[in-house]
């Protein structure tokens, strides 16, 4: 026996969770159910020192493994007869040391060599008393206790037994209580004993089945498959029969096989009634804990207040149902049942947090990818946060190794169902607590806005000096040495300046490097002084604190005692509207909404400032709540942790505004807060499909086009395929509506249609008549929404007519039409209204002024000029049928009329503007259609007049080389491979019979004289007059003659060349002999059509060229007499009075 029971624990500490080994624990079982015959008397040693030194062996040395083996080898030796009531104490005190599992089998088998030795005088001693170990306490004991005596009583009462049940169980498969129970009858199957206390242990107090908790989650654990029945699987024996467990010398018995398939079966019972007890508890408590989280949460948003010991209470329950927990789940993984299912929050509060909001509950889960976020790149700048840990070294964020393994492992252990709970509990709790303070220090807030930032809360202070680092004594200096100070100052310079993430990670590692309690002090005191008109440094603000926050802590509540002090200061002065406190209130605001979407304001302070608003729901409060709404209000809404309460919020913020007397302004602002942070729901719009063909046409026209990009665009239009009717559809469509390109572009549209004109006369016309129609419709239907597409295609008509695609009649078409249409006789009336044309709508006015300023300055010789005037005369009797002009309306006529007509007589009441226009209609019925063909000669001598122009000034992005494409007249050239031959062009006027004949007599005639002038010009040898070889931009051409360049005879400085019109022109003819030019002058007669249009031309450019010197000298004089106007002004203020003499 010794030397199989030394052998067996030589080393017991090397698996000291694991217990005995089954052949360890089948052998010790067998030799106490058949202990061998006691060692003489004679043979032991009876010295009363041998023997006290044994049992005090016992009572200190028990849980040692080398005091083990003394203890066995001595049982042997020592006669110990005398006391045995010695040793039962003793080892009853010697087990309470144990712990282990290697110091409990050590213990076993010291007892197990006494009772092998004294059989049943030792073992029932021993058993008596080690049972009253397990006694429960007396009641009346435990009612005479406090309430902290009573629970640390139970709490050393429940550790002490845990191990000494370990110990029971054990004994019960040794075999050293089978013959023994607690009652000391005898002849007791294995286990009752064990089952026995363990019942009295779970169910002796119903009320408390918490405390006994413990010891079912140990049991189960360790013994679990020894006292429990398990799965057979087929072939295995079920278990030993009676006989079999009465066999005491069977070596062959399991340990699974010492406890009866019965007993087992008990076991099992027991541990599922207490775990269903268990259950049905913890679910009570649960919702107890949620009725009182409620009543706290109610009792916070009601009165604002809470008092320490429903706090107290809270907590003690939130711990109670943790622990309850986390045993239920223990004892199901153990005895493999289910857990209870907990219930959750109210059906109806859950509706009401979810409904009308369109996002998900969590962030950026649900409908939408960005959550909460507006586009992707603010969700990067609220979310994405540096970690200082990755770049700086831990010992300058103030955190040791150990603490950091601390803060996993404890991060480890708080998952669980029950975390959105205790969120949630600890919301209420923080309200309650931060409401009851605004009570009691309300009266003590300075009234002064210096006096708030200098002032800090004790707590304040406390709460940052328990947070700074733990490598930081508590007693470092407040002061910055002179370099770490001027780089700190250096640092928050960049800050104040930085616009980026990139940069302001760098400025937040750079300040970790710095960190000190001075440092984070002037850092608290810098961000809480930022300027109020600077708001947009506080979102980087913010971020920084962000990344601060999780090593900096006493910065972050630095700064959030300044913002919540100074709000509650703020309402204070709710009443005061000065300019000033509205820029501080704007500010506040903004910081509390910026630390909120970083996660960094608790739940119920940001709850706790919107309820204040709603409360007081007048004057300065709507725009505070309106721009908490805007600013935060959707993250806050859709967090798990208050959006119940927010839904709350922003229903009662609904009944108060329908049932106070807001006004109109206050209303809209706070329909578009709610709004903004509780989304509608509304379906996704649909992009539209677009084919690659028109995605391409978009690009050239709204994204590419430009003045140096046109040629390159008209060349890539031409390209297409104009066969394909769908291409030709989509490129009216795009060319019509003008409105989609930018307004500045409108005229390179007008330049393209004119250029692809040349090429595609039917689609330039289809292109003109839908802008009519355009114009026409929107006439008729007159809807405010269309004004600016109006503009729009207004412009695009002017631009048209300055690029040559219409004449002028449509122009004064559109022009009459503007003031005519939808009228009684076409005519207006001061007392009929028009239900189209309203007196009070003055959009006609601005589409006449639109397009007389893009095209009206065309309009200033000939009958176009006497037209344009006749439509003033009318423009100015339809302004007077009107109400009088809003101030912008007349700015834009003023404007108009000085730039086309400056002089113009505008009539101001409608009996004169009536009669001017009478006198027009009388004065144009005497003319009758002459109109028609003057208006027509003036179209054609303005494209005359636009031939001559080289190169306009648009045309700045064509090559110097390429001079056949012109931008200005939208002419020429534009793709060497086309065959301008084979083009569609528009019909050219076809001349008569008589009028060809005439030319070619006219040409022979010019070419037989030119011969006879270049023969004697030739033999007037040297002195004979040079040809001008710079010939006029404007050429003549003929299908049937050769070019021709016009020039007239250079005029002496004492000869007018118009006053003698009886002498001839000369003229210089261009030919062409071989590869070579030359040059020829003729004289042509002046009565000939050539030389009468060349005069004509010559006259007309003559009187344009007095006129504009006439425009600049009265420009000159009137900026003179303006001059001298001001200096006479100035002098009369300084007391001078100054008189100008005329030249």
């Amino acid at each position: 026996m010794d030397s199989g029971d030394g052998k067996n624990h030589t080393n017991p500490n090397t698996q000291p969770s694991q217990p005995a080994p089954s052949s360890k624990r089948a052998s010790l079982r067998l030799a106490n159910l058949n202990p061998p015959s006691a060692p003489t008397s004679n043979s032991l040693d009876s010295s009363l020192k041998k023997n006290t030194a044994f049992i005090k062996r016992l009572k200190t040395g028990l849980h040692t493994n080398e005091n083990v083996q003394i203890l066995i080898k001595e049982t042997g030796t020592l006669s110990l007869d005398k006391y045995l009531s010695e040793i039962s104490i003793a080892l009853n005190e010697g087990l309470a040391k144990c712990k282990s599992a290697a110091e409990i089998w050590g213990a076993i088998e010291v007892i197990s060599t006494l009772h092998q030795r004294f059989s049943s005088s030792f073992t029932e001693l021993f058993i008596q008393q080690f049972l009253g170990g397990l006694a429960l306490p007396s009641k009346q004991y435990l009612a005479g206790l406090a309430t902290d005596q009573r629970e640390r009583e139970e709490n050393s009462r429940i550790i002490r037994q845990r191990s000494l049940l370990r110990c029971l169980a054990e004994f019960d498969l040794v075999g050293l209580v089978r013959g023994v129970s607690k009652q000391g009858s005898s002849n007791v199957d294995d286990g009752e004993t064990t089952f026995g206390v363990l019942k009295d242990l779970l169910t002796a107090n119903k009320e408390a089945l918490l405390i006994p908790l413990p010891l079912a989650v140990s049991f189960s654990k360790q013994f679990g498959s020894l006292y429990l029945p398990t799965a057979i699987s087929s072939g295995t024996s079920a278990g030993p029969t009676p006989s079999e467990a009465n066999i005491l010398n069977d070596s062959n018995v399991t340990d699974d096989m010492i406890i009866k398939p019965a007993t087992k079966e008990k076991f099992k019972k027991l541990l599922g009634q207490y775990f269903d007890a268990l259950s049905r508890k913890a679910v009570s408590d649960h919702v107890k804990l949620q009725e009182l989280e409620k009543k706290n949460c109610e009792a916070a948003i009601r009165s604002g207040q809470i008092f320490d010991d429903r706090v107290q209470t809270f907590e003690k329950l939130t711990k109670e149902q943790e622990k309850l927990w986390n045993g239920i789940l223990s004892l199901a993984e153990t005895l493999s049942l289910s857990p209870p299912t907990l219930p959750g929050p109210d059906a109806t509060s859950t509706t009401n947090a979810i409904t009308g909001t369109g996002l998900s509950s969590n962030f950026g889960a649900g409908a939408s990818e960005l959550g909460i976020w507006s586009d992707e790149e603010e969700k990067k700048f609220y979310e994405d946060l540096l970690d200082l840990k990755d770049e700086v070294p831990t010992m300058l964020l103030g955190i040791s190794a150990d603490a950091k393994k601390e803060t996993e492992i404890k991060a480890d252990q708080d998952g669980g169902d029950n975390e959105q709970s205790n969120a949630q509990t600890k919301l209420e709790e923080e309200m309650e607590k931060l409401e009851m303070k605004d009570l009691t220090t309300a009266s003590d807030l300075p009234e002064q806005q210096g006096e708030l930032k200098e002032a800090e809360p004790d707590e304040t202070k406390q709460g940052s000096s328990s947070l700074a680092p733990t490598t930081e004594p508590s007693s470092a200096p407040d002061t910055l040495a002179s370099g770490p100070a001027a780089r700190l100052t250096a640092l928050f310079t960049r800050l104040d300046q930085v616009y980026n993430s990139d940069a302001l990670d760098k400025i937040a590692v750079e300040f970790a490097y710095l960190n000190s309690k001075a440092a984070r002090n002037r850092l608290i005191k810098h961000l809480s002084g930022v300027n109020k008109n600077r708001t947009d440094l506080i979102p980087h603000y913010a971020r920084m604190l962000a990344i601060l926050s999780n090593y900096m802590p006493d910065v972050l509540t630095g700064i959030l005692a300044n913002v919540h002090d100074e709000f509650r200061y703020l309402q204070r002065k709710r009443k005061f509207v000065a300019q000033e406190l509205h820029a501080i209130r704007t500010k506040n605001i903004r910081w509390i909404s910026e630390l909120t979407k970083f996660n960094l304001v608790p739940s119920h302070l940001i709850l706790h400032i919107i309820k204040v608003c709603i409360d007081d729901l007048h004057g300065t409060n709507v725009e505070n709540l309106c721009d908490v709404l805007e600013g935060c209000g959707r993250w806050v809404l859709n967090n798990t942790e208050s959006r119940e309460k927010m839904t709350q919020l922003l229903d009662q913020m609904k009944r108060k505004k329908a049932s106070q007397n807001l006004d109109s302004r206050q209303i809209m602002l706070l329909e578009n807060a709610y709004f903004q942070c509780n989304p509608p729901d509304r379906p996704v719009i649909e992009p539209k499909h677009r084919t690659p063909m028109e995605l391409f046409i978009r690009h050239q026209l709204y994204d590419c086009l430009c003045k140096k990009s046109v040629d390159r665009t008209i060349k890539i239009l031409r390209k297409l395929h104009w066969n394909d009717p769908e291409v030709v559809k989509l490129l009216r469509n795009i060319l019509t509506k003008v409105w989609k390109v930018k307004f500045g572009n409108i005229y390179l549209l007008a330049i393209i249609v004119y250029d692809l004109s040349r090429f595609h006369a039917d689609f330039t016309v289809s292109i003109v008549d839908q802008v009519l129609e355009n114009i026409r419709y929107s006439m008729e239907v007159n809807i405010f929404k269309h004004n600016q597409q109006r503009i729009a295609t207004i412009k695009y008509l002017g631009e048209l007519y300055n690029y040559r695609v219409i004449d002028s009649r449509v122009i004064f078409d559109t022009l009459w039409s503007f003031v005519t249409f939808g009228h009684l006789d076409g005519r207006p009336w001061p007392d009929v209204v028009s239900p189209i044309d309203a007196p009070d709508d003055f959009f006609r006015v601005r589409m006449v002024c639109t397009l007389l300023n893009t095209c009206g300055h065309c309009f200033d010789r000939g009958s176009l000029k006497r037209r344009l005037n006749n439509f003033l005369k009318f423009f100015i009797m339809y302004l007077r049928c009107k109400e009088p002009t809003p101030m912008d309306i007349d700015f834009l006529l003023q404007d108009t009329f000085e730039e086309l007509r400056p002089k113009l007589n505008i009539y101001l009441t409608y009996d004169e503007a009536s009669k001017a226009v009478q006198e027009m209609f009388s004065s144009i019925s005497d003319r009758g259609e002459k109109v028609d063909d003057d208006e027509m000669q003036e179209d054609e001598e303005r494209g005359a007049a636009d031939d001559k122009k080289s190169e306009p000034e648009d045309n700045e992005g064509v090559s110097d080389s390429d001079n056949d494409t012109v931008m200005g007249d939208a002419a020429g050239q534009t793709n060497a491979n086309f065959e301008e031959e084979d083009l569609p062009r528009f019909p050219s006027s076809v001349a008569t019979a008589e009028e060809e004949e005439e030319f070619e007599k006219e040409l022979a005639q010019m070419i037989a004289e030119t011969s006879n002038a270049s023969t004697q010009a030739e033999s007037n040898g040297p002195g004979a007059r040079k040809v001008d070889r710079n010939p006029m931009a404007g050429s003549l051409f003929s299908d049937k003659g050769l070019p021709i360049l016009k020039t007239s005879i250079q005029p002496s400085s004492k000869q007018d060349p118009l006053a003698n019109q009886c002498e001839a022109m000369t003229f210089t003819m261009l030919t062409k002999k071989g590869n070579k030019q030359q040059l020829k002058t003729m004289q042509i007669p002046s009565n000939s059509s050539i030389a009468v249009q060349t005069r004509a031309q010559q006259m007309h450019s003559q009187v344009e060229h007095q006129q504009l010197k006439k425009l600049v000298l009265d420009y000159e004089m009137r900026e003179e007499a303006n001059e001298r106007k001001n200096l006479a002004a100035e002098m009369a203020r300084k007391g001078v009075n100054v008189k100008f003499l005329n030249e």
